[in-house]
């Protein structure tokens, strides 16, 4: 009968579920990347997808004026 410390019984263990994950993992590592790659393509300014909106004028007015005020809360907050 072979006798396995501690440390070889763990590290045959964590290799056991590793090889058992390795198919899930591959896959969720494809579909974060593919995620990833659609965020880059589909990055735009929210101010002009608001702008090509059909209507709606009260709103992006509210809208221009609610981030007009954050960029001076800002702009008071930075030292200088």
């Amino acid at each position: 009968m072979t006798h396995w410390s501690a440390t070889q019984i763990i590290w045959i263990s964590f290799r056991w579920g590793q090889e058992r994950k390795a198919p899930f993992l591959r896959k969720r590592q494809k579909e974060k990347e593919g995620a990833e790659a659609k965020q880059e393509e589909e990055e735009t300014d929210p101010m002009e997808d608001l702008d090509a909106l059909v209507g709606l004028e009260s709103i992006k007015h509210d809208v221009k004026e609610l981030y007009d005020f954050v960029k001076v809360q800002k702009m008071r907050r930075m030292p200088g």
